[in-house]
């Protein structure tokens, strides 16, 4: 508690480098704690101070996280309030460019980026396309207590919500006011898709099932193990529709082996490639721009691959945490890393990062995501186990 106290008193005297070394002493006090009951063998004492002190740990890494985005959003009103006053520059566009790449939603800088000051140019232009960024609220439903995944119907806008604790396939109207089941009975409902049909594809994760309910609402059941090599990993982490089938990411109980496998039919479903993937763990897959996007958990890069099989980086952006998943647009790729959205332009490069959790000020745990249209433009829609809500974000 003496660590923690003086970190906290470096935070009040706006002395981050100070606080950080105090995390560091906190977090070499623990290891040594920790080794010292272990030698002992105080079992039991020895996991009760251990979750003691890594609890206090854990706070005080949060304190020292909050007070550096705090310094972020000072420099970030700083640079705003400067441009407001002065005349519009050649340097005002990279300003506000720095400002909305961490903070997109930032008000001052976007108001001013839509104000009277700015040239109507092809400069402002491409600033205001590439840092749109509003959030428009959060959609709840009753029926709704943990979403896992989430897909928009390309026919009539509604969102289609794959929730653990329902082990039900949900439809939510796109203002959040009508709830109906499309698929019950299920275990652990991990991925949503629509193929070129309109038909609606969901992988059961712990039935290590796929199923498919067509636009007339008739369902098919198709069993992975009965389709798959023997010996295969058949729990269905992802989908991802390709020409004539589906291409799927397997793998077993506690993640010890991940395998793709592309299936065609569905009129008889079958496997007509499979191997297993050998580079870290893929997460989630998604399609577009021709080919596959791959997420890795833990940290690394967004990849990509032409066939689903062979795997190169996309992107090589640092990004704040481990990857979830994504979906790609038509002009970039939404990614959802920790309680971030991240944008990346075609080319892979960073365009914004915005943290959910900093926008609502309270913890935010985003796992699935979906892009859709409105008439009043692109929708991101974005499910949160924490909140157990959708957020609805005008990108």
């Amino acid at each position: 508690m003496h660590l923690r106290r003086q970190m906290e008193q470096a935070l009040e005297a706006s002395d981050p480098g100070q606080a950080a070394d105090r995390l560091w002493r906190q977090g070499h006090a623990l290891m040594n704690m920790s080794r010292l009951f272990a030698g002992n063998g105080y079992r039991g004492d020895y996991q009760q101070v251990f979750h003691v002190l890594y609890s206090q740990h854990v706070e005080t890494q949060r304190l020292l996280e909050a007070a550096a985005w705090g310094e972020r959003l000072r420099r970030a009103d700083r640079l705003v309030e400067q441009a407001r006053k002065g005349p519009w520059t050649a340097a005002t566009p990279a300003a506000l460019a720095s400002v909305l790449a961490e903070c997109p939603w930032h008000a001052g800088a976007q108001a001013l980026l839509r104000s009277a000051a700015a040239p109507d140019d092809d400069a402002v232009a491409v600033l205001r396309r590439r840092f749109r960024f509003r959030h428009e609220g959060l959609l709840r439903h009753k029926a709704i207590t943990l979403p896992m995944a989430l897909a928009c119907d390309p026919v009539d806008g509604s969102l289609l919500v794959g929730d653990r604790n329902a082990g039900a396939v949900l439809r939510l109207d796109a203002d959040g006011r009508r709830c109906g089941t499309v698929l019950g009975g299920l275990r652990d409902p991990r991925s949503l898709v629509f193929d070129a049909d309109g038909s609606l594809w969901v992988a059961e994760m712990q039935g290590e099932r796929l199923w498919r309910v067509g636009r007339d609402g008739r369902t098919r059941r198709f069993s992975l193990p009965e389709l798959l090599p023997e010996g295969a990993p058949a729990l269905p982490l992802s989908l991802a529709p390709v020409a004539g089938g589906l291409l799927v990411l397997l793998t077993r109980q506690h993640y010890t082996e991940v395998a793709m496998a592309r299936l065609a039919g569905p009129d008889p479903l079958r496997v007509v490639a499979w191997q297993p993937v050998d580079c870290g763990m893929i997460w989630s897959i998604g399609a577009g721009g021709g080919g596959f996007l791959g997420y890795f958990r833990p940290v690394g890069p967004v990849l990509q691959s032409p066939d689903g099989f062979r795997w190169e980086p996309f992107s090589r952006v640092a990004l704040p945490a481990p990857l979830r998943t994504g979906r790609q647009a038509e002009d970039g790729v939404f990614v959802l890393a920790g309680d971030s959205v991240v944008r990346l332009d075609l080319a892979g490069e960073l365009v914004w990062s915005a943290s959910l959790a900093h926008l609502l000020g309270r913890p935010s745990s985003p796992t699935d995501c979906a892009l859709g249209r409105t008439s009043q433009g692109r929708r991101l829609y974005i499910v949160d186990t924490d909140l157990a809500a959708i957020h609805v974000l005008d990108v």
